[in-house]
């Protein structure tokens, strides 16, 4: 079935292609993408083993099409993979997929009103919330349909995602409904964005709302999640200096317990040619070790976390990485640029600590530095060198070495990674 499906896609690309090359050039519209990334990971808090490597590759080809400046047809196939995944030189993976693939209806009644169904990636605002996740070598999209409403002092998206799928397609036969019925065990997001970019001389204000729903009931008895968001962001230009503030709220209920938790941000940032400063704090709530009744840890699943809560990716999952106890950074992050010059230096200082004390009385994560080079060889095609050290505190050296019994293996060093990376935009 992949066989034919990849056939099929070939077909495809190869009819796409002949057809716009009997029309006029700007009437179909080709793009092609790839993230190639080898790293250095030394994220063992251990200078007794050996930092393995590995190198990721994204590569993406895409196609799209207006009809009439009312229908746009977009797909977007993709390989992910790392180097010598497949075990073997003759051997496929067959992990080409869609990663994109919608139709936009534009203009609906002749208002400013689109739809938007398929598969799509999605990013608003600070991207706490949605973000692409762009650095991941798969990278996120979502199925679904969504709503756009453009005026002048608003855009509105209005959407509705399925995250998990409970049943394929189904064949109407009787062997393929279950009786009794079972309940659905899927799980969706249905939401909106509002953003205001005129508020008050040019500012900006955004408004998110959205409610998870997973059907499955893990006890028997409650819906493993009921939850809804809520948030506003604030984003604040005058002349050289900005400033960005956010506040999230969660609420309702989490494998049965009563959900109560916040995401709190704060950005200050000031530009002198060629050095952008910037000071953050960020703070996502946790959940006290004796509390037993109710979840006051945020989770922002959806979130492009590489991009603020430090390069090397610990906190990828705050819920499995801090144990629910949540996060406070605190962070400065420097930016080198000259204008029109091709070369860029990033150096990020961060400080961690959990939101909520350990049973131990602990809440030091440590201190994390970053320092990221980028040179833009021509437009599109950019490389950049990347390292980042990590100096553990009590806590991250209890998390790191709970369950190890070797006397004479702790892992309690300061931690290393670096990359190469090379990306392309066609």
């Amino acid at each position: 079935m992949k066989k034919l499906t990849l056939l099929i896609v070939t077909l495809f690309v190869i009819a796409f292609v002949a057809y716009a090359q009997e029309t006029k050039n700007d009437e179909w519209k080709f793009t092609g993408a790839a993230q190639i990334r080898p790293e250095l990971d030394g994220r063992d808090f251990c200078n007794q083993t050996y930092p393995p490597t590995y190198t990721s590759m994204r590569l993406r080809f895409g196609v799209e099409k207006t009809l009439w400046d009312k229908v746009t047809f977009f797909a977007q196939f993709q390989d992910s993979r790392i180097f010598g995944e497949p075990g073997n030189t003759v051997k496929s993976l067959k992990n080409t997929d869609l990663h994109q693939g919608y139709v936009i209806l534009n203009n609906i009644f002749e208002l400013p009103i689109s739809a938007q169904a398929g598969r799509f990636e999605m990013s608003y605002g600070t991207t706490r919330l949605f973000g692409t996740n762009s650095w991941n070598y798969i990278a996120r999209s979502y199925d679904g349909l969504r709503f756009t409403l453009k005026t002048e002092p608003l855009k509105l998206d209005v959407f509705s995602l399925t995250h998990t799928a409970s049943n394929g397609y189904l064949s109407p036969k009787p062997e393929t409904y279950q009786y009794p019925a079972v309940n659905d065990n899927s799980q969706s997001i249905y939401g909106f964005y509002a953003s205001f970019p005129n508020f008050i001389d040019g500012n900006t204000i955004d408004l998110t709302g959205f409610y998870d729903f997973n059907g499955k009931k893990s006890d028997s008895i409650n819906h493993d999640l009921e939850r809804f968001t809520a948030g506003l962001t604030y984003f604040l230009k005058i002349e050289n200096f900005s400033a960005t503030a956010e506040f999230d709220y969660q609420f309702g209920k989490y494998q049965g317990l009563d959900v109560a938790a916040y995401l709190a941000l704060l950005t200050l940032q000031y530009k002198i040619e060629p050095i952008t400063m910037s000071a953050n704090i960020d703070i996502l709530s946790g959940t006290k070790p004796t509390e037993n009744e109710k979840l006051n840890s945020f989770d922002p699943t959806y979130g492009t976390k590489h991009s603020y809560n430090g390069f090397m990716d610990y906190f990828s999952n705050t819920f499995q990485s801090t144990n629910n106890l949540g996060l406070n950074d605190f962070y400065l992050s420097f930016i080198f640029k000259m204008k029109d010059s091709p070369l860029s230096i990033q150096l990020d200082g961060h400080y961690f600590l959990t939101n909520q004390k350990s049973a131990s009385d602990l809440n030091d994560i440590g201190q994390e530095i970053d320092l990221v080079v980028k040179y833009n060889i021509v437009k599109g095609a950019s490389i950049e060198w990347g390292a980042s050290a990590f100096l553990p505190g009590d806590l991250m050296k209890e998390f790191w070495n709970e369950g190890l019994t070797k006397d004479n293996y702790t892992r309690k060093d300061a931690a290393l990674w670096s990359y190469v990376m090379l990306r392309v935009d066609l």
